[in-house]
């Protein structure tokens, strides 16, 4: 994933700065809101701050956990009625499955629409063979790949149309 994730975090930098009230959190073993790092007009000093904030920064994923504490801590203040939440992970998931289904189910509920962002979703031969997005996948309004400019370019697409 951190192969992807700056490409990413890069396109995000710039969605905000078209549609400000745009939120951003990422997760690894924890879940860190990071709207505030992408509002600088110099999205190199904002990467610095992020990697400086985000000390579990490429250590593994749990999922479950990290969608747990978004639930509990930052749902009231981010979600609306009409919330397009958008997940970018692999779905590489060394958590709880049980946990993870309980916590996704949950967010499902309370979100226009859950988006799953998938780099691996591009590459030829991708199957959903993990536990975690197997776990999501019920879940999800769209699974789409995001690991280039043409995908992004349908992420964009697909905003549009659900923003509609």
């Amino acid at each position: 994933m951190q192969t992807y994730s700056k490409f990413l975090i890069q396109f995000i930098y710039a969605l905000r700065h078209e549609v400000p009230q745009v939120e951003v959190g990422v997760f690894s073993t924890r879940m860190t809101m990071i709207s505030d790092l992408l509002s600088g007009r110099d999205i190199h000093a904002s990467m610095q701050r992020l990697e400086s904030r985000v000390a579990d920064w490429g250590s593994g994923t749990d999922i479950g956990g990290c969608l747990r504490q978004f639930n509990r801590q930052f749902s009231r203040q981010v979600l609306r009625a009409r919330t397009l939440l958008v997940i970018l992970s692999d779905g590489w998931d060394r958590g709880d499955a049980k946990l993870m289904q309980e916590q996704i189910a949950w967010l499902s509920r309370r979100v226009h629409k859950l988006i799953w962002l998938n780099p691996l979703l591009g590459h030829s031969g991708y199957a959903p063979l993990c536990r975690g997005i197997r776990t999501a996948l019920p879940y999800l309004d769209h699974f789409l790949p995001a690991h280039n400019l043409m995908s992004l370019k349908q992420l964009a697409r697909t905003l549009r149309a659900e923003w509609s």
